[in-house]
């Protein structure tokens, strides 16, 4: 608290109709904090390395989590990391139950009720999930087994079929988020034409659309390099 809730790491977001009267309202609101040094602190990321934690349960279900720190908001990779996270886990759409990991899981192997993966993005600092629920907990450690191996497999450049079909489900996808984030801000229908000239939705599809299968293959062998925490039900 002392080190990063000071006036040099504050941000004031004011929206609406508002004149130059604002500026002496925030000051007589916010001017009297405590001034703690000259620094603004930035949130790093944390250190990276191996661990596992085994969390005892009263059940025959399961459940098998490995966390991989990454980058967060401003990370150069972001949108590739994005794009990893949606090839093994489906994160978006349809592509749920057509990702490397509910394949080889559920379809192939019958080990898990729910794998998936999730890419949480923040300021400064990203975590990379791969997880499995729904499953015997005599299961564990060959889960765990194929959820690395996952992670490996990707450091390959996907192959075009599987890489195309990735990535129009996922543009797909968030091009339909926008339509009903449009649909939610005006109450009614929104035209197609409308949410899909979004600028948000413009510049993330230019980011996904500029990935090849290499430049992920190349992102993925600097990321997955065997430091992450497992957590699973014993």
């Amino acid at each position: 608290k002392q080190r990063y809730f000071g006036p040099k790491n504050l941000s004031i977001a004011v929206v609406g109709d508002v004149d130059d009267g604002i500026a002496q309202i925030v000051d007589a609101c916010f001017g009297r904090l405590e001034k703690k040094g000259n620094e603004k602190h930035t949130f790093t990321q944390p250190q990276r390395q191996r661990y596992e934690e085994l969390e005892e349960v009263h059940d025959d279900a399961g459940y098998v989590m490995v966390f991989i720190p990454v980058g967060g908001v401003n990370h150069p990779d972001r949108y590739t990391l994005d794009f990893i996270s949606h090839a093994l886990g489906g994160s978006r759409g349809s592509y749920t139950f057509n990702n490397r990991l509910f394949r080889e899981l559920r379809t192939k192997r019958g080990l898990g009720y729910f794998p998936h993966a999730l890419y949480e993005i923040h300021v400064g600092v990203g975590l990379l999930q791969l997880g499995v629920r729904g499953m015997h907990k005599k299961d564990a450690n060959l889960v765990k087994s194929v959820l690395l191996d996952e992670l490996e497999k990707i450091k390959e450049p996907l192959g075009e079929e599987e890489f195309e079909g990735a990535r129009y489900s996922m543009v797909t996808a968030e091009r339909r988020s926008f339509h009903e984030r449009a649909t939610d801000i005006s109450g009614g229908y929104a035209e197609a034409e409308f949410f899909c000239t979004d600028p948000r939705f413009e510049y993330f599809s230019q980011q996904i659309n500029a990935l090849t299968p290499e430049s992920v293959a190349q992102v993925a062998n600097g990321i997955f390099d065997g430091r992450y925490f497992i957590v699973a039900s014993s």
